[in-house]
Parts: C-alpha cells; structure tokens; sequence
C-alpha cells in the first residue's frame, strides 16, 4: 500500500549563487610537543614520537567521502593560562545528538555573531554580508580575538560561490599578516576532539597553508588544496585550567589569499556520534528513462539501503523548483518505485529560498530529484551538506544535470567535477532515437537515451557503481553514471 505525504512549500523571491572551481589535494600534519597521530575513524593513533618522529606524517587528501582527517591523541599539556585583555573566556554548551549529548567547551565557533555591526573600512554591515554574499574586516567576533591588530576577515556564505559549511559566517586565514585568531577557554581535564572545517580558496598548498596552535605552541599544521570544506579532527588531552587556542595562516604563496575556516568545535566526545555512517549516492540519469524498469527497481532499492542501511528507513523526496518542464514524468515514477518497496515516503517541493534543516529534520534518506535540469538554489545544497556530514540523514541525488555547476557548486556533494552535459559524444549527438547510452551496473545492462553529465571523480573514494558507454561505433568514451561514497571513511 502506498503511503505518500504531500508538503507544499511559500513562494518567495529568489536570488543567483555563483559557483567554483574545485580540486582534491593533499593537506600534511606537522608533530610538534605534544603525542599526535593519524588515525581513521577507531583505529589505533601512531605515535609519533617514537622513531618516526622526525619525519612529517601526511594525511593523503583522498577525501574519503566525509571529508575527515582525524589527528590523534596527545599528552596532557600544562597549563598555561593566556592574559590576552581584549579576549572572552568560552563558557559550555551542549548540542544533542541521536545517540548523546556533546558538550563544546568554545563559543560562537561559526562566527556568526559579531560585537559590532560595521567593519573597519564602513563598506557592508553585518547583516548583508550574506545577502550580498560578501566580506569585511571585523575587529570583534563574540569570542574570538584578533592578535594581530588588523581585524578578522569575515565572509558571508556565497562570497565567490563558497558557501558557509555552518551557518551564514566564516572566515579568511591570510598569509600577508599572517592571520591569527584565538579563543580562551576552560578545560576540566578530559579528552576532548577539536574539529574545524578548511576550505583552501585559490585551490593551492602553497597559499592555503595554516596552523592550530594551543598555548601558542603548534599542535597542528597542513597545507590544503582542496576546494570544497573538510573537517580536520585533533585529539586532545588537556590539564584542568585556562588555555588558548589559536589558528593562524602560514601562506607561502598568495599573501592575500587563504585557507577558509569555519565551524570551529571542542567537544568532550567525538564529532560523529556513534551511529552508522551516512552515505551520498549520485544518480546522473532520470530514472524513468531508464530501460529495462527492473534494472530501475534494484538500482533505488540499493540506492537507499546504502546511503542509510536501517530498517524501514522514512524517506523525504525533495522535488526541485527549477526542472525545466521536462522529464516531469520522474516525480511518479519514483514515487510509484520507492512506494512499491514498502517504504513509508513524504514529497515535497523545494522552497524558493532553499532547504531547510528542520524540514529534513526526523528522516533517514533525503532524496533530492531534478530530473532535466541543473540544481540552482545554493541554500538547498548547504543544508544537503550539513545534514550528511551531521550525520543526520543519507543523502541520493538524482538527476541527468546533477553534477552541473552553472549556478551552485555541486562538488562538495558529489565529490565530482562537472566537464560537460554529454549531450554528444566523440563528435555525435545522444538523444532518444539516434545513439543512446549503455549503462553498466554490476551485472546488469540498461539503455539510457538522454544525455549524461561527464564528471571527473575528485576523490578515490568515491564508488563508481554503474558506468555508461555509448553506442557510437568505435568511440571508447565512458562516463560515471551512478556513484558513491560513504561519510565515514572504511565504513
């Protein structure tokens, strides 16, 4: 029996995002006095203090779909209480998960609230940073101070089509001071896991590099690359008292141009609670063009056990604003399709002014469906993003245009570069009729008539779990057509 809930969704007026440029690379961690290691998830940390120690561990920026580099556990420090006048000192708060309750021991670590409203050069104000998707020099951030007397360098999320990973604020580490930022904060001596998000803005090591310091000494350095945000996870084992921490950029390159932090977090248990890790799925086709249908029927069967393997997972389907008027046949399709495996399943049409995270708020697997056209609201993609790296819900995007990046960046999602729609192929156009797509999975073959993204894999990984080859004679292009990641490397 199917069991369908309708949403609808308020109009209002919407405004263009920009997109970006994106890469993976390969951020390093630099020892320093205090033990680190390099770990995956629960695996046991290396010491590096042993007969490695003069060598710098590298964490390969393979990405791994969670966008997590975990640093492990080090030796108590001492206590060294910071002076600063001009700083705050943190007080606890808590935010609750499925599974417990993580204290953050820092405030405002997304910075979104300021002590001023204008910035040092009186050019935007605060509140339209994000409406203007811009950037100012702040000399106060609730919290956080600077030590470098020139201010903090605040970005409202969509500033050059880099979107906040929390929240609407973040900022910019540059390397012609350098930047230096810091918090003061009250430890009661437990482990506990500093987390951030990075974001290297030009793509380059060599101008995004950076450092965390704790009681300025360097506990953490790494020169990204990456264009999309990761979160970086340091262990930590901290004596009861007062203590500093600090980020400061350490660019080589592009004086001007940084690393971008955001989501800053201290927290008395690990990020990710203990609960199972999330998946994306990515589906560059409209499903309903796809033939034979039960080819169709196995793939939106593995699709959702993958992204969140639970029983009786309840599944919102989110339906774009933007499809073209083409393909619309899809909605039903895949209603009829999931209905027809037992799942309980609630529609709804994507606001004009985007996703939100309360309306994914008490479901397993969001599906987000366009089935002909490219995703053009930047806020439904931010909320995608914070919900699978919240852990919150596995995540399937479907859609023949799903990897573009015309109007917002797709990539920290998909962890795939757009390179074209694939509407023709070594000189020859696909369309129902003519040449089509041959579309590979496991040991199954179906045809696909409509074009296919062509997307470069970003990170390895990523799964590519069914791929499409044409029927043009003697033309050897293939393409991802289905992939695959899980939010927790190895899981």
């Amino acid at each position: 029996m199917k069991n369908i809930t309708l949403l609808s969704a308020a109009l209002v007026i919407l405004t263009g995002c920009d997109g970006t440029m994106n890469k993976a690379s390969t951020p390093s961690a630099t020892p320093s006095s205090l033990n680190q290691g390099v770990i995956a998830n629960s695996s046991p940390a290396l010491n590096l203090n042993s007969q490695n120690q003069n060598q710098s561990p590298q964490k390969s920026d393979d990405g791994h779909g969670d966008d997590h580099v975990g640093i492990g556990s080090s030796s108590p420090s001492s206590t060294s209480s910071s002076s600063h006048t001009s700083s705050s000192t943190a007080t606890s708060s808590s935010t609750s998960s499925s599974n417990a309750v993580i204290k953050d021991v820092l405030i405002n670590g997304s910075f979104e609230i300021l002590n001023t409203s204008v910035g040092n050069d009186n050019r935007v104000v605060q509140n339209t940073l994000v409406s203007k998707k811009s950037w100012d020099n702040y000399n106060q951030v609730l919290g956080w101070f600077d030590e470098v007397s020139d201010g903090i360098e605040l970005w409202g999320s969509g500033n050059e089509g880099v979107s906040a990973s929390n929240g609407n604020i973040f900022i910019e580490l540059k390397g012609n001071r350098p930047d230096k930022i810091s918090q003061n904060f009250i430890a009661s001596g437990q482990a506990l896991t500093l987390a951030f998000d990075i974001y290297a803005r030009t793509g380059s090591s060599i101008d995004c590099g950076f450092s965390v310091l704790l009681d300025d000494k360097v506990i953490f350095s790494a020169a990204p690359a990456h264009q999309f945000w990761k979160t970086y996870e340091v262990a930590l084992n901290l004596s009861e008292g007062s203590h500093k921490l600090s980020f400061q950029a350490s660019s080589l390159g592009k004086q001007t141009e940084g690393a971008l932090l955001d989501n800053v977090r201290l927290l008395s248990g690990h990020v990710v609670p203990p609960r199972t890790a999330v998946g994306v799925e990515t589906i560059l086709m409209a499903l309903s063009a796809q033939s034979p249908v039960n080819v169709v029927h196995r793939e939106i069967s593995d699709a959702i056990q993958y992204v969140m393997p639970v029983s009786n997972p309840r599944i919102l389907m989110v339906k774009s604003q933007f499809d073209m008027g083409q393909l619309t046949g899809e909605y039903a399709f895949l209603q009829s399709q999931i209905t027809s495996l037992g799942y309980n399943l609630t529609v709804m049409t994507e606001p004009l002014t985007g996703l939100t995270l309360d309306q994914t708020s008490g479901y397993d697997v969001v599906w987000f469906v366009n089935p002909s056209w490219y995703p053009r609201i930047q806020a439904t993609i931010a909320t995608l993003y914070t919900m699978v790296h919240q852990q919150r819900a596995g995540l399937i995007l479907s859609g023949d245009d799903m990897a573009h990046d015309q109007l917002v960046t797709m990539d920290s999602l998909t962890l795939m570069k757009y390179q074209s729609n694939g509407t023709s192929a070594c000189g020859q156009a696909i369309n129902p009729g003519g040449y089509v797509y041959e579309v590979a999975y496991d040991d199954a073959m179906s045809n696909y008539s409509y074009d296919i993204d062509a997307a470069l894999i970003l990170d390895p990984a990523v799964q590519v779990v069914a791929d499409a080859a044409t029927t043009i004679p003697e033309c050897s292009l293939r393409v991802p057509a289905i992939t695959r990641y899980r939010t927790i490397p190895g899981i």
